[in-house]
């Protein structure tokens, strides 16, 4: 069921905020798209818009959308700590964060 996957994603992006905000400067932003996503409900999720530069997205679409590109921002962030900082203790878990998420912001 879509919308007891987007809650499951919404609940993940709710929580990631909180550890990375001294990084994230998009956090009061990326909160309140959060709050609006959660009044979705039924049908609603189904409906769609044009985002620029990617085309088509329904609002089904955007958590796992949000979800990608906070990854991502999470292992390029990794990625320049890694060339800056190899012993960084940081970077361990910013990958183990971002486990499965995209390589760069670009692809997501």
């Amino acid at each position: 069921m879509v919308d007891s996957r987007c809650m499951e994603i919404l609940e993940m992006l709710e929580r990631t905020p909180a550890i990375v905000a001294g990084i994230a400067a998009q956090v009061p932003e990326s909160l309140v798209t959060l709050r609006l996503l959660r009044g979705i409900a039924g049908d609603q999720w189904a409906r769609s818009g044009r985002q620029e530069g990617v085309g088509p997205v329904a609002i089904a679409e955007l958590p796992r959308r949000i979800l990608d590109h906070d990854l991502a921002h999470l292992n390029e962030i990794a990625d320049l700590l890694a060339d800056l900082m190899p012993a960084h203790p940081m970077i361990a878990g910013l990958r183990a964060l971002a486990a499965g998420g995209p390589r760069s912001s670009r692809a997501a």
